[in-house]
């Protein structure tokens, strides 16, 4: 709520009419929350104080007892914090938990703005022409699988027929595409083949893997863990 001169009358017609003293005093720390709101105190490096409640610095870097400093300081200021949406530092500084620093952004958003290593990046589905914001590196075409499956669904007529290299059985794959082995498997063994080097077959899943070292026999640590069980029993 905003302070006003007619929200401030409208309190003291109500503080005139109140019935006892309590109800009185409610409506005094409205006034003195509308007239002079509280402000963030820093007490140390990690308690900082807000409303006459101290918050603790965490893990995380955010300032927090029960829930977070910069989420309850928003809702203070500009109302309910819609579900699904982060409370974003807008210079990177999450000490700096002052409302002209906060901002709502959804979640997709919020990541965007923190993956340093990849930075944010729009993109357009394909088939339902959404935006997209995408943090990690290389390229998003789809905004779910349900517009994946959708889309190839709908250009099926401009799959091609194509042969193996490795074991010559023929597959299907758009124009476009760069593929030349049916499936993961063939690729993988036509790379070896390549650079000399022979699979083992996992006794557990039946995969081809190649040995990183001389004492692995499954194809991962899953796999490892069942043959560990089998040999107990």
């Amino acid at each position: 709520m905003k302070f006003t001169p007619e929200v401030i009358a409208a309190l003291a017609t109500l503080r005139d009419a109140a019935e006892n003293d309590f109800e009185r005093h409610r409506l005094d720390v409205l006034e003195r929350d509308l007239t002079s709101p509280p402000q963030v105190e820093i007490i140390d490096d990690i308690h900082q104080k807000f409303d006459g409640i101290i918050y603790t610095i965490r893990d995380s870097s955010h300032y927090t007892k029960q829930l977070p400093m910069h989420r309850i300081i928003f809702a203070y200021y500009r109302g309910e914090i819609p579900e699904g949406y982060d409370i974003h530092h807008i210079d990177g500084d999450k000490s700096n938990n002052d409302i002209s620093n906060l901002q709502c952004l959804t979640r997709s958003e919020h990541r965007a703005h923190h993956n340093k290593n990849s930075p944010c990046q729009q993109f357009i589905c394909k088939q339902c022409g959404k935006t997209i914001f995408y943090t990690r590196g290389g390229r998003k075409d789809f905004c779910s699988t349900k517009c994946h499956s959708d889309w190839y669904r709908d250009n099926a007529h401009l799959l091609e027929e194509r042969e193996c290299d490795f074991c010559g059985k023929n597959f299907t794959a758009f124009p476009w595409q760069k593929r030349q082995y049916c499936s993961q498997t063939c690729a993988k063994k036509a790379y070896w083949q390549a650079h000399h080097k022979t699979p083992d077959i996992c006794p557990i899943c039946g995969k081809l893997f190649i040995k990183k070292r001389s004492s692995q026999q499954t194809c991962s640590r899953q796999c490892g863990a069942k043959l560990k069980k089998l040999h107990k029993h």
